[in-house]
């Protein structure tokens, strides 16, 4: 996915041209590259394993929460973006309530604000829970000059470094001149949901889950006993640092280094599932998603429907 999105990039206006197969048979089809501040970008939702039998609940430009006859709730979220999300979600919490079981599908999920997916995953703990615990990158150039003056520090290593000084000043000056001294950030989200809503719960998660979408994942898998269901979350960090180019693209840096709460290397690896469940170019074509159906079918065991 990342080298075709490699082969689409490119200067606004021009044009790729791109060969495609199918049953057998080779066909052209030539893009026109458009200005990416000019599109108004949608989420696809993911087709469900059946849209029969599903009533509306309530829903957002980037949320919906639907219920199925048999009682189970699903919930998905294209984006965390949305400030009004949680108070409205919040509203309609005692129909939620009545649900025998949730999926809460983060898949194509790129993120948005923390704060609003704590606010999600509030409804499915207990009190406050710790969120979102981050590094930032420290740099004060005063260090990086008094280590031109410490020989002592220039050809070790950082078990070395562990191993001969105790004092905080000799390893501060060591990482500030290798650009890796970093301050430890961790949140505590305040719990303001209207209750808990029990009942088993499965999450949908993939390689476009990112930013807040992963943080979502970390805190429903240290503070829930929620099923993952999917394949890997995309690996990402936070908080991007977004600069446009003369060309009319533009390129994003994140600015904090996310760590999972169970201290997990994240970084280009992602959260790994419960069950892996990948969507096949046949399942796309006909338009089945057996992710969901796999949540479907351990949630009507686990809750007896």
């Amino acid at each position: 996915m990342n080298a075709m999105n490699e082969l689409i990039y490119g200067r606004a206006g021009s044009s790729a041209l791109f060969t495609f197969e199918k049953d057998g048979m080779d066909f052209d089809i030539t893009l026109t590259r458009e200005d990416a501040a000019k599109i108004k970008w949608a989420h696809s939702a993911s087709p469900a394993a059946d849209e029969t039998g599903r009533w509306l609940i309530v829903s957002g430009d980037s949320y919906k929460c639907e219920m199925t006859d048999d009682g189970i709730a699903i919930m998905k979220f294209t984006s965390f973006d949305d400030g009004s999300m949680p108070e409205t979600v919040y509203g309609h919490f005692e129909e939620l309530s009545k649900a025998k079981a949730f999926i809460i599908d983060v898949r194509g999920n790129t993120g948005g604000n923390s704060n609003n997916a704590d606010a999600v995953a509030a409804m499915f703990t207990d009190g406050d829970f710790e969120s979102c615990g981050a590094e930032t990158q420290i740099y004060e150039p005063t260090y990086k000059a008094w280590s031109m003056f410490r020989d002592d520090l220039k050809n070790i290593t950082p078990s070395e470094l562990t191993e001969r000084y105790a004092d905080e000043e000799s390893k501060k000056i060591y990482k500030m001149s290798r650009h890796i001294f970093y301050k430890r950030e961790a949140d505590k989200a305040e719990n303001k949901a209207p209750g808990r809503l029990n009942g088993p719960v499965a999450v949908l998660m993939n390689g476009f889950t990112f930013s807040a979408a992963e943080d979502f994942v970390d805190v429903m898998k240290a503070h829930t006993d929620a099923v993952f269901i999917g394949t890997n979350t995309a690996g990402s960090s936070g908080q991007p640092l977004q600069m446009k180019l003369e060309s009319g693209g533009w390129f994003r840096i994140c600015t904090r280094r996310c760590i999972a709460q169970n201290a997990e290397d994240i970084y280009n690896k992602g959260f790994s599932p419960d069950i892996r469940v990948e969507r096949g170019l046949a399942d796309h074509i006909e338009g089945r998603d057996p992710a969901m159906e796999k949540a479907v079918e351990i949630l009507k065991e686990k809750a007896g429907l």
